[in-house]
């Protein structure tokens, strides 16, 4: 009896270790090259030595498939993504996942959904009304792409405009990439990417700008080139110095919207995020410490707030407003 009452303590322990649910989380950090991202006044050189800057960089990620705990797979079935630069985090979802190994997932949109209305979802979804839009008719459906900018001729004026919007079902694109997971200190499981923007333009002349909406070439270079944007972050941060101490007070659920921080570097910036992974709100610029007042005409919900500094997380987590 004894054995028997050590074996079912023992099962218990199995089934609690790895049944248990974690709330999932897609970090994306945006770099050129090693560089940090840095919309409009950023000035990068692509493969062919042109400098160009990036004023406009949105795409969507849909199909997401996880591969984790010894070789599971586990569809992120329904869940579509608009990425911006602006956003470093992303809601996945609660699963019973507890070791992420790698991701499937494509760029774009499937032709089931590409070619619906997007009138007809609500307010912050992915699939909604955008500005700047992101769909281009219900005949041609959505931009899975849309990247702009200037390229500078060598006269240090970055006037020759380029403009590379991706449509059409075609250009559904497919990607694989090695992912690992690590929790944070709130137990949230979190994904980290780099995400190298300058490998879309790889074999791609930016010189005298080109505007190109469709199917077209380069854009279907730039879609294929999709595939070595992509690395775990955890393989590159081997020299990454430990992040400064991030306190941050408030109540959860939250009736008054407060949210006190306090850490040793200024230049913050603060995004709060909803269900969709689209920003409702954010600052920038904040000092070392300090406030966050959230408007009261924010939805009660729950969200995932974070605090950033240089494109690198310093603290996120999830609160509930509730007034």
């Amino acid at each position: 009896m004894k054995k028997l009452y050590i074996l079912i303590f023992l099962l218990f322990l199995i089934n609690s270790s790895f049944g248990q649910n974690n709330d999932l989380f897609l970090k994306i950090s945006p770099k050129v090259d090693a560089n940090p991202l840095v919309l409009e006044a950023g000035k990068y050189t692509a493969w062919n030595g042109v400098p160009y800057n990036i004023c406009r960089l949105q795409y969507y990620i849909s199909r997401i498939t996880i591969t984790h705990d010894g070789g599971l797979q586990t569809p992120l079935t329904g869940l579509i993504l608009l990425t911006v630069p602006k956003t470093l985090v992303y809601t996945l979802g609660n699963y019973n996942i507890q070791n992420v190994e790698s991701l499937e997932f494509y760029i774009g949109i499937d032709s089931k959904i590409n070619h619906t209305d997007p009138t007809v979802y609500p307010a912050g979804s992915p699939l909604a009304p955008q500005n700047p839009s992101m769909n281009w008719g219900w005949a041609a459906g959505y931009r899975f792409l849309a990247i702009e900018g200037y390229a500078d001729s060598g006269n240090g004026l970055f006037a020759d405009k380029y403009e590379f919007h991706a449509i059409g079902d075609e250009l559904f694109t497919k990607l694989n990439v090695t992912a690992s997971s690590k929790k944070d200190v709130d137990g949230n499981l979190i994904i980290d990417l780099d995400a190298d923007y300058n490998k879309l333009f790889s074999t791609v002349d930016l010189k005298g700008g080109m505007i190109v909406h469709g199917t077209d070439s380069p854009n279907t270079t730039i879609m294929s080139n999709f595939k070595d944007v992509f690395t775990s972050a955890s393989a590159t941060a081997t020299h990454e110095n430990k992040p400064e101490n991030f306190i941050v007070n408030y109540a959860n659920p939250t009736k008054q919207a407060s949210i006190k921080y306090i850490t040793q570097t200024d230049d913050i910036r603060f995004e709060l995020i909803n269900l969709f992974g689209q920003q409702v709100y954010g600052l920038e610029h904040l000092e070392k410490s300090g406030e966050v007042i959230l408007p009261k005409s924010i939805q009660d919900g729950l969200y995932i707030m974070s605090f950033s500094h240089a494109n690198k997380i310093k603290y996120t987590n999830k609160i509930i407003l509730q007034k």
